[in-house]
């Protein structure tokens, strides 16, 4: 997913909030599942878009769906993202606010790309020396076979990315070779 500066602010005021009131594994879980709701049915396209659905309306649906299932805080960062007319930002700051609860928890994410499936020893070994780098205690590895790679992995943490992939090498060898600058 990529990185919205809209939903980055509302996720980094909710975070704010929700450390504060002692409530982040709560208000994670809670933008967890609203945000599921909005992505597994077209309500903000069929709704929440629509020109003849008030302001009002709107929260009032968000309120029958919801009342039972999230917190007051939750609940009201809905109702302002309805009010300033950002509805459509609510899946991308259920994202940003997952990130931030994780990192303060030391936890982190990782894509990892490699020509084959890695096995659970493989995924674990990147893991801990990842975490290590990273200075984290934690480091949730996703494997991505990407045949293209030819060989190695390629590691996605958040924004950094660390390419020990053959295909990289070849590359920049191609690189060297074509700028005469190769060296025995």
């Amino acid at each position: 997913m990529s990185r919205d500066p809209v939903a980055i602010r509302y996720a980094q005021a909710m975070f704010e909030l929700a450390k504060e009131q002692g409530n982040l594994e709560l208000i994670n879980e809670e933008l967890k599942g609203v945000s599921k709701v909005f992505t597994s049915t077209d309500i903000v396209n069929k709704v929440f878009k629509h020109p003849k659905v008030s302001v009002d309306e709107k929260k009032t649906l968000i309120r029958k769906n919801f009342e039972n299932d999230v917190s007051e805080a939750t609940m009201n960062l809905l109702f302002l993202l309805i009010d300033n007319n950002r509805e459509a930002y609510v899946t991308g700051v259920a994202y940003e606010f997952k990130q931030l609860a994780q990192r303060e928890q030391g936890i982190s994410e990782a894509d990892v790309y490699s020509a084959k499936p890695l096995s659970p020893d493989e995924e674990q070994a990147v893991a801990d020396t990842f975490a290590k780098r990273e200075g984290i205690q934690q480091l949730i590895v996703k494997n991505i076979v990407d045949e293209s790679i030819i060989g190695g992995v390629k590691v996605r943490i958040g924004d950094r990315i660390y390419d020990a992939s053959v295909a990289n090498k070849l590359n920049q060898i191609q690189q060297r070779m074509m700028h005469g600058n190769v060296s025995r």
